[in-house]
């Protein structure tokens, strides 16, 4: 962590001379500690907590501080309110959610190498066992529509695609390693297929966090291969815009890897990848300030504080089952978008205002920042406890990106969030206990 403070402490004083606001120098510096952090921790667990904070300051702060420098008046999405008054909300706020998220001590390095030591005394004999998982996942895409009842349990299913291809990982032959490749490659083609990117950028981001856990030898190269994956997001983060547009606009019907691919390849030879048109629409896409802001400017001026309504309804929603409350609240964010910003939504887009909007949105500053906080712990201690239980069952350690994949995103708000995670928990004890007893034998 050393170098990690170092370096956000000399981003702040250089931000701070260079003439920027105390508070967006103090929020560039802390934002760029936490990022650097992440990337040093990888290769000695699972930094699911460091990923977190790491997306939130990059979408709350790092983010909204580009558009107004380099891309004033330029996007598409603009910042609703000046720089001062939004960083007077999200620095403090977001850097107490990162303060929730790391409240009391971490896990230690030593239990990290004894849940890797059972996870490959569980996994390396049992390659069957992972490529009955990946079938799982892999039949469940091939089902026919569902209910929408079963839509989430469906969605799990579907998601075991992945978890056995990180569990491969733990025993990393050449054949294993083909194979969890072509399971990514399989996810990358099916975001081309639907032109929706972001699950694929989820689930390759907590593969690499395994990746670098089980092999040392890559943290050697950790820089050379972020750099790598970064290119690769920005690739397709300037290429999926005009992609979207060929196949919604312009009605052609080939979701084909060949239109995606010749469209990435006639940007490259024309050199329309590095410009300033699509380094600002990358940006813009990233950007979750300009909600925030415009969450702050119409509240409470045009619509008064939920004053607590939005989180009740969330806990509600989460807790209870749906043939038990007639009226419960869809996870989705339309409905609290509209509300918060006055902003109306198309049919079928659907817009969350995030944690950091939602705790404005009903505390004012001030309380955002406390919920923050609180939500933080929240999830802290939601992580201890999965780490916990795979201490006695080492296939939840497998689940932890499924109970996260929805939790570790900037953009969210509370519904989804904890609709996702309570469900991801009761699917993964019940999932685990059940390929316990039928192809893994666990330790």
């Amino acid at each position: 962590m050393q170098w990690s403070l170092i370096f956000g402490f000399c981003s702040f004083v250089i931000s701070l001379y260079s003439g920027q606001y105390f508070i967006s120098a103090l929020g560039l510096g802390f934002s760029l500690f936490v990022m650097s952090s992440f990337v040093e921790n990888l290769g000695k667990g699972l930094p699911v907590l460091h990923l977190m904070s790491s997306l939130a300051h990059l979408q709350w702060i790092l983010a909204a501080w580009l558009t107004w420098h380099l891309f004033d008046g330029k996007l598409s999405y603009i910042m609703y309110i000046d720089e001062k008054s939004y960083m007077q909300l999200a620095v403090p706020a977001t850097m107490s959610y990162h303060f929730g998220l790391f409240a009391f001590p971490h896990y230690h390095k030593s239990e990290w190498k004894v849940l890797k030591k059972k996870c490959i005394s569980t996994l390396h004999h049992n390659v069957s066992g992972c490529l009955v998982i990946i079938g799982i996942g892999l039949a469940c895409q091939l089902l026919p529509p569902t209910p929408s009842e079963l839509h989430f349990l469906r969605y799990f299913f579907e998601q075991l695609r992945y978890v056995g291809a990180i569990a491969l990982l733990f025993n990393p032959t050449p054949s294993n390693l083909l194979l969890t490749g072509a399971i990514i490659c399989h996810g990358l083609f099916f975001a081309i297929k639907t032109s929706f990117f972001h699950e694929f950028f989820l689930w390759l981001t907590f593969s690499g966090l395994f990746l670098f856990w089980n092999n040392e030898r890559l943290n050697k190269k950790k820089w050379i291969l972020i750099s790598f994956i970064c290119s690769f997001f920005f690739l397709i983060q300037v290429t999926k815009h005009d992609y979207r547009r060929l196949i919604w606009y312009h009605q052609k019907t080939d979701y084909s890897i060949s239109l995606y691919i010749s469209l990435i390849k006639k940007k490259l030879i024309e050199g329309e990848i590095l410009t300033f048109e699509h380094a600002h629409g990358a940006i813009a896409r990233i950007n979750q300030g300009w909600i925030n802001s415009r969450v702050m400017y119409f509240t409470p001026t045009f619509t008064n504080y939920g004053k607590g309504t939005t989180i009740i309804n969330a806990i509600s929603a989460s807790l209870i089952p749906r043939f038990m409350f007639s009226n419960k609240k869809k996870a989705g964010g339309k409905e609290n978008f509209e509300r918060f910003t006055g902003l109306q939504l198309q049919p079928g887009v659907s817009m969350g205002i995030s944690l950091l909007g939602e705790g404005f949105a009903n505390f004012g500053k001030t309380g955002c920042a406390l919920f923050l906080f609180v939500a933080g712990l929240f999830f802290r201690f939601a992580f201890s406890l999965a780490l916990r239980l795979a201490t006695g069952n080492t296939l939840i350690l497998l689940f932890i990106p499924l109970l996260f994949l929805q939790v570790v995103k900037a953009e969210t708000e509370l519904v989804v969030v904890l609709n996702h995670l309570i469900k991801g928990f009761l699917f993964t004890l019940i999932m685990v206990e059940v390929l316990k007893k039928t192809v893994f034998k666990c330790k």
